[in-house]
């Protein structure tokens, strides 16, 4: 797990790691992922991962704190608690 503030760098290490171990990145920018209907989002991230069973790779979830910030809002109807619970 990478973290850190824009620009320090996390995109270029997980680049990196993939250099050194042979393998191709695969980057899931958070916030697309994320609809406005309830129960897509985590759809699509179950997707993601079973994917990753038949794709060996560096999976790089990106913009994570897309979820986190939403889970925290007063208008959040607990979609986001549930992805990130999943996650």
């Amino acid at each position: 797990m990478l973290s850190g503030k824009p620009d320090a760098g996390k995109t270029l290490t997980a680049s990196v790691l993939l250099g050194a171990l042979k393998l191709p990145l695969y980057v899931i920018v958070m916030d697309k992922l994320m609809t406005k209907y309830m129960g897509e989002t985590a759809i699509k991230l179950r997707l993601i991962f079973d994917i990753m069973v038949s794709n060996r790779g560096v999976y790089l979830f990106d913009e994570f704190d897309a979820i986190v910030a939403e889970r925290a809002g007063d208008n959040e109807v607990g979609e986001m608690r549930r992805v990130l619970n999943a996650f």
